[in-house]
């Protein structure tokens, strides 16, 4: 199975988490993650290190769902 990080990614930024929220558990500043969630930034462009943090934050939080 091929894990898409760009579409794990994009779930969390169509969550109802608040930039906030998400900034605070993953170290990833607010205004990047408002410039992806309003469009002015794309995944292609970030940080390895931002990607990183972002897809595994998602993923914990959807392997959580699934055990729960």
């Amino acid at each position: 199975m091929k894990i898409n990080m760009d579409e794990v990614i994009q779930r969390l930024l169509l969550s109802d988490l608040s930039n906030h929220k998400i900034s605070r558990d993953t170290g990833v500043t607010r205004s990047v993650i408002l410039r992806l969630r309003n469009g002015k930034q794309s995944i292609d462009n970030m940080t390895y290190g931002n990607i990183k943090k972002l897809y595994n934050y998602q993923y914990e939080k959807e392997k959580q769902r699934k055990y729960n």
